[in-house]
């Protein structure tokens, strides 16, 4: 079974399953997710799915009270393994850290089969809470790997040791070069000026687009995998925020043609970019022949 933010249309995450169902095949997994719909259009598959466990009011009514939704979710006892195959639950806000924590009391006491973490980014425990969570979740598996080095320290400040790995997106994405266009992908996650730029503005989860209000070119949230690798493929710059967003830059079109747009806005954006050379965004990066609004 494999577990993650799947379903919420964050494509970074879908992307993240993407890869796990290539890696596991896709009639040997049950995905939880929370649009199955989306998922399997996303990554072009069909695979079978069952619903979020609860973690709310509303879900714990539903689970009690829906006998068929209630059905659907003890499917997961009948798994061999549970993997949570990527991505940062652990990390941002203390709600992640305690929806997440609940998640795993449903695996370890409803299915109490083998759990394993793998390419997790885990954020520093700012409280005594989140470095109890991470205790005892990470203490209870069978192995952990992580994205990066910070990662890895952080659950080292729990007693936790884990091993270093890279993204899942970076790591198994592989494509054919095709020939780049003069096309800029942008992508935000807050208001921000774009100097009067042009291309293409890219969500990378329908909230994005509230922030394309005042981008000159086009808005697109891609709905399948195809669609988003496609505009990445021919695309000669990326300059955005998101971290899946980055990693797809600098695999499409290299370091020196991906930037930040701003400063990095979390740990795990930060310590890819230091990583990978890939500098933040200023109008001189795109020289003296592009159109770049002085204001």
């Amino acid at each position: 079974m494999l577990i993650g933010n799947f379903g919420a249309k964050n494509l970074g995450d879908e992307l993240i399953l993407n890869f796990a169902i290539e890696k596991i095949g896709a009639k040997n997994c049950v995905v939880m997710t929370a649009d199955c719909d989306f998922s399997q259009k996303f990554c072009g598959r069909n695979f079978e799915t069952i619903p979020v466990f609860p973690t709310g009011f509303c879900s714990f009514f539903q689970f009690f009270l829906n006998k068929n939704h209630r059905k659907k979710i003890l499917l997961a006892k009948s798994a061999d393994r549970v993997v949570f195959p990527g991505g940062g639950l652990f990390a941002i806000k203390f709600r992640a850290f305690f929806l997440w924590f609940l998640i795993f009391l449903w695996v370890k006491f409803l299915v109490k089969k083998p759990i394993f973490f793998e390419n997790q980014g885990v954020d520093f425990p700012r409280n005594f809470i989140e470095k109890w969570i991470l205790k005892f979740v990470f203490s209870r598996t069978e192995s952990i790997s992580v994205r990066d080095f910070e990662s890895s320290e952080a659950l080292k400040k729990c007693g936790i040791d884990a091993k270093i790995v890279a993204d899942r997106v970076f790591e198994n994405l592989k494509f054919e070069k095709t020939e780049k266009q003069k096309i800029s992908l942008w992508n935000s996650r807050a208001d921000v000026d774009f100097f009067g730029q042009e291309g293409v503005f890219l969500a990378m989860e329908p909230g994005d687009l509230d922030f394309a209000r005042n981008f000159c070119g086009k808005s697109v949230f891609p709905q399948t995998k195809s669609e988003l690798f496609s505009l990445f493929s021919v695309a000669e710059r990326a300059i955005g925020e998101r971290l899946h967003f980055l990693i797809l830059g600098v695999k499409f079109c290299g370091s020196e043609k991906t930037f930040c747009l701003r400063k990095p806005y979390s740990q795990k954006v930060a310590s890819f970019c230091e990583k990978n050379e890939v500098k933040v965004f200023s109008a001189k990066n795109f020289g003296s022949n592009d159109n770049v609004s002085k204001k």
